[in-house]
């Protein structure tokens, strides 16, 4: 079997069943949609790599440039968590530039670990494997999104390092910050 060395970080991804049947994996910065009964990927969806670089790091908080960078091979999506509509949700977190470390001891044990870009919220529709919406969020977030329906509408919360828990509100696979909750 011949291998191929890309460089690329290898971080464990994540899998789900959804209601529709099929198998959901995110691996690296891809999503594939996975046929149960025979194995066969039906479909590979490729997440943003594109992200904008700290620029402040060691200092707090953290800014970033205002021109996006290919990052790729330091790109990796953790999770992988579904609206009640079937709306996949994933988040993205990064491995140090020039780290060449792989697992998720990368993400505590690379130098100068928390000089990373920020993460990017990423909604995808299963049916098309097409991206619904796609933001920057203000910082890097490193836990997995966590999604609930309260009061008829459906939440996404983030916990990033260097502020207070965060929650967007999602509707039809769009994300809105929802300014007026706070985790005091």
């Amino acid at each position: 079997m011949n291998t191929v060395e890309t460089g690329e970080w290898d971080y464990p991804g994540a899998m789900a069943i959804m209601n529709d049947g099929y198998i959901y994996v995110v691996s690296g910065y891809r999503i594939f949609k996975v046929n149960p009964a025979n194995g066969n990927v039906v479909a590979t969806l490729k997440l943003p790599t594109m992200v904008y670089m700290r620029n402040n790091y060691p200092d707090t908080p953290p800014t970033y440039d205002s021109t996006l960078t290919e990052n790729a091979v330091n790109t990796s999506y953790n999770g992988i968590n579904a609206l009640p509509d079937g709306t996949i949700v994933v988040k993205s977190l990064y491995r140090v530039a020039n780290c060449t470390m792989n697992g998720p001891s990368a993400l505590l044990d690379c130098p100068n670990a928390q000089d990373v870009p920020a993460s990017n919220l990423i909604s995808v529709n299963p049916k098309t494997m097409q991206i619904i919406d796609n933001i920057t969020l203000p910082a890097f977030a490193g836990a997995r999104p966590t999604i609930t329906r309260y009061r008829g509408v459906d939440y996404v919360y983030l916990l990033e390092k260097t502020s207070n828990a965060v929650r967007y509100s999602v509707r039809n696979g769009s994300f809105t910050l929802d300014t007026s909750w706070t985790t005091a």
